[in-house]
């Protein structure tokens, strides 16, 4: 079957290219930013550059998990972010329906990575919560992946984003009202958790805002952008500042579940929250050796378990 789509067009007065340098546009969105207006190589320029910003968070949180020993489940979160980002990237370049998909079918993955990590806060030695629910999860995304090539309904992918989104907000709301309760330390790892994800939402919501925005007001801020001018005019790209807010949102997100489930899986001593560039990022630091899995054995036909974080970290037991 083949694929049936229409072009959204924000901006009514968007000019058609057929000498495109990319060729026509194929994607079934154009945003407001006007089509190759600052160079021949580059579709929506601003667009396009904004997604530098993302990618730079993503390698950051990637760089500083991998020196901070951090298992790489959840870091792959941060890889997720860079997969959205380089999509965004190529798709604002080009305009182009594939390079949509590589916008559009990465979120997937990326949300699917970080719900993968709020049901796996098991210690070393202990059972998953629920089951093969990692499995389940990727299966579901490479169905939903697979129809959505040949069915490309907004819908499809909007209700599997939403799904996977909403499985991994209440799993983890039900992890912050029922742990790390127990100690003043662990009470303030809470407060900090929700702090970091308070944040992450309300980047995410405002930039929500500043996309209906530049969407449903496409025409007066063409009008603004004539008037201003360049380069003063890139200022009004909202769908720029929609990555940005987005990306700090994803990335703020990312980095309170790896603060929450590290601090679930081992003791919550070993690690601790910083902050770089002046305050903006922050990322999580470990400050003891993460506890070293043992191989399980058998004992009179028995598994014993691998030994828990509270033998590995140099006589450091957990608060009551």
């Amino acid at each position: 079957m083949g694929i049936q789509k229409t072009l959204t067009n924000w901006n009514s007065r968007q000019k058609v290219l057929e000498d495109a340098f990319w060729g026509p546009v194929s994607a079934s969105i154009n945003w407001c930013e006007a089509d190759y207006d600052v160079s021949r190589h580059i579709a929506e320029f601003i667009n396009t550059l904004s997604n530098l910003p993302f990618l730079f968070m993503a390698l950051f949180g990637i760089r500083s998990s991998i020196q901070n020993q951090i298992p790489i489940n959840l870091w792959l979160p941060f890889v997720g972010i860079a997969m959205v980002g380089t999509g965004s990237f190529l798709f604002h370049m080009t305009l182009s329906y594939q390079m949509q998909l590589l916008d559009e079918l990465p979120m997937l993955f990326a949300v699917t990575f970080t719900t993968n990590c709020v049901w796996n806060t098991q210690k070393p030695g202990q059972r998953q919560p629920v089951p093969y629910v990692g499995t389940f999860l990727f299966l579901l995304v490479s169905t939903v992946t697979v129809a959505y090539l040949y069915y490309p309904d907004p819908v499809l992918h909007q209700a599997a984003f939403a799904g996977i989104l909403t499985s991994g907000v209440v799993r983890a709301t039900y992890l912050i009202h029922t742990n790390l309760l127990s100690s003043q330390f662990e009470l303030a790892r809470n407060r900090e958790f929700v702090r970091i994800q308070v944040k992450g939402i309300i980047f995410f919501a405002s930039a929500f805002g500043i996309w209906l925005v530049d969407c449903f007001a496409c025409d007066v801020l063409t009008d603004m952008k004539t008037i201003l001018g360049k380069p003063f005019s890139f200022l009004l790209e909202l769908h720029a500042w929609w990555h940005l807010g987005t990306g700090l949102g994803s990335y703020y997100l990312a980095t309170s579940t790896q603060l929450l489930v590290l601090s679930l899986r081992e003791d919550p001593h070993n690690i601790e929250l910083n902050y770089a560039f002046y305050g903006i990022l922050p990322y999580v630091k470990r400050v003891r050796s993460p506890p070293s899995p043992r191989t399980p054995t058998t004992l009179g036909g028995k598994a014993v378990p691998a030994t828990s974080w509270r033998e590995n970290t140099n006589g450091h037991a957990k608060h009551a």
